[in-house]
């Protein structure tokens, strides 16, 4: 019994290659680490309503149940908004370990608004290479170990929300190799919350803190 009503159960990771539309009040239920991955040949397009979220949670109700979404793709259908994602972050995608509710691999690109991530075994967004291009806009983020681990160019998108509540209340920055870089002028605003920098970076723009 999963307390909900389910509409699909996900039993594996499912590559995406293809454009993926999940409509408003949808939800899928994905069993132990089965995930979702969108390829640099697909998009996926999650669009709910306040009344009608989206809601990828897992069969079962713990932290980690399952891997979680992983993008690879620079689609600019690929958005996220009025959604909810719940007890990801389990097994990794990829060989390099990266776990996460959203997992936002290099050269990515995707929006993500108005939406709940919870109860996630590690960090609720996961975005530590460079060169996507990401908008994060009004998400909530608790329970989670660390609410977002992102690459230091990266800290000036994020517009909004609620990151307390987790074990870390703290926007882990990467800030080495590429990843601590950043070169456009960009402005981290005030997330009540602290930014945590890993190490040291590089800022080659005007940056405001």
């Amino acid at each position: 019994d999963l307390g909900l009503e389910v509409d699909y159960i996900a039993t594996c990771k499912m590559h995406i290659s293809c454009d993926l539309k999940i409509k408003p009040g949808v939800t899928i239920a994905f069993e132990t680490n089965a995930g979702l991955s969108i390829g640099d040949d697909g998009s996926l397009n999650a669009l709910g309503t306040t009344n009608d979220p989206i809601i990828f949670t897992g069969v079962d109700k713990a932290p980690g149940a399952w891997a979680g979404i992983f993008f690879d793709s620079e689609d600019v259908k690929n958005k996220l908004s009025e959604c909810k994602i719940e007890y990801a972050s389990g097994d990794a995608f990829n060989s390099n370990g990266d776990e996460g509710g959203i997992i936002l691999y290099a050269g990515s690109k995707a929006v993500i608004e108005n939406t709940t991530i919870q109860n996630c075994d590690g960090y609720g967004i996961n975005a530590n290479y460079s060169d996507g291009d990401f908008t994060f806009q009004n998400n909530t983020i608790s329970g989670c170990t660390m609410p977002m681990f992102i690459a230091a160019e990266y800290g000036g998108d994020i517009n909004g929300g609620t990151y307390t509540g987790n074990t870390t209340d703290v926007i882990y920055i990467k800030s080495y190799a590429s990843a601590g870089t950043i070169l456009t002028p960009q402005t981290w605003t005030n997330l009540s919350i602290p930014y945590r920098i890993q190490g040291s970076g590089d800022i080659t723009s005007n940056t405001d803190w």
